[in-house]
């Protein structure tokens, strides 16, 4: 009995702790049994109640402690340290599975204390109706003073002019295709549209060059497809075909996962001119899409002010003339026609 009572007291004081010091006791650990100081990639899988920039938080933490600790860490590495964030009803639990010759070592660490969160200014993002069309859209220009507007259809390319506070169709141009496209056609509208026919490499913004895969609606790299990339303060997210937002760092490290995002991600100026990230969320049972305002705050993407909601399917976003709009066109659930909406960002307090 006094062995078993100090067994529960042990784990209750080890509990007690902040995340730096659970950090700090697992890198200890898991340097402790690493064979010859062999060089790991660290990934970090969230399996608790934590939000994003609370685990980004805790591989921040777990980065800086292993460092300290002598683990050499290498983003390329084939070798992987798999660091899992799990809970109970007593707190939070890191789990460090590192392999060794003789197979997997596991070493875990408790923690009660919650990482501190960031702030940002509240934002307020606002829709703008450009115009319905009955056909699917897939990119818009406004030209002349935004007295005349190009279309993007799967096939045509549609002119627009404007008379008193409608838009008239005054032309429409076949766009030669050098394969069919998918059955949920994308394409870009640029001096020469980029349609997903080709695969030859595009410049998508002034950061990103990328190239349609073959036959498909998404982008492809080395690394895989994706559907939407996106850069701000020197880090890159990319909305892969797997579901999942990954943000890396400048020099290409892992640096969180987002599996609540959608497949649309786009960077953006607010009114103050500051840098923001817009990010679709996953579409609700009622089809209903919606997008979120982001901004960085201590390295980490945080919610900036309430999601805008949409009345069907977004089926696309992309850059517009200026950094301060986006192009989104929406597909309304009830009309089933599109939607093109010019999106802006309002600062906040």
């Amino acid at each position: 009995m006094p062995a078993a009572f100090l067994l529960i007291l042990t784990l209750v004081s080890a509990s007690a702790q902040t995340l730096d010091q659970a950090a700090s006791q697992l890198a200890s650990r898991v340097a402790a049994g690493l064979p010859a100081k062999s060089a790991l990639a660290l990934g970090v899988e969230n399996l608790s109640s934590l939000t994003l920039p609370e685990v980004i938080k805790v591989r921040d933490s777990l980065q800086s402690e292993l460092i300290r600790a002598g683990v050499p860490l290498d983003s390329n590495s084939l070798a992987l340290l798999q660091i899992t964030i799990s809970e109970n009803a007593r707190g939070f639990l890191l789990i460090a599975r590192t392999p060794a010759p003789d197979g997997i070592k596991t070493a875990m660490v408790p923690w009660t204390v919650r990482p501190a969160r960031s702030s940002t200014k509240r934002s307020i993002i606002s829709k703008t109706l450009i115009l319905e069309h009955p056909s699917p859209v897939l990119d818009i220009a406004l030209t002349n003073s935004g007295t005349e507007l190009w279309l993007l259809e799967p096939a045509h390319l549609v002119h627009f002019t404007k008379n008193a506070d409608a838009w008239t169709v005054d032309r429409t141009t076949a766009v030669p295709l050098a394969r069919p496209l998918s059955r949920d056609p994308r394409g870009r509208l640029t001096a020469d549209p980029r349609l997903a026919d080709v695969s030859s490499p595009w410049p998508l913004d002034a950061t990103h060059s990328v190239r349609w895969a073959a036959g498909r609606n998404y982008f492809a790299d080395d690394a895989g497809g994706f559907f939407s990339i996106a850069t701000i303060d020197n880090f890159e997210f990319k909305a892969g075909v797997d579901g999942r937002t990954r943000m890396t760092s400048s020099a290409g490290q892992l640096i969180a996962n987002m599996d609540d995002w959608g497949s649309d991600v786009i960077a953006m100026q607010g009114s103050c001119g500051q840098p923001f990230l817009l990010a679709s969320g996953k579409t609700d049972r009622e089809g209903f899409d919606r997008l979120q305002a982001y901004q960085l705050a201590d390295s980490q993407p945080v919610p900036s002010g309430d999601s805008l909601l949409f009345a069907g399917r977004l089926t696309a976003l992309w850059p517009a003339e200026t950094l301060a709009q986006v192009t989104a066109v929406v597909q309304n659930r009830k009309t089933q026609k599109y939607e093109v909406y010019r999106i802006a960002i309002a600062c906040g307090n």
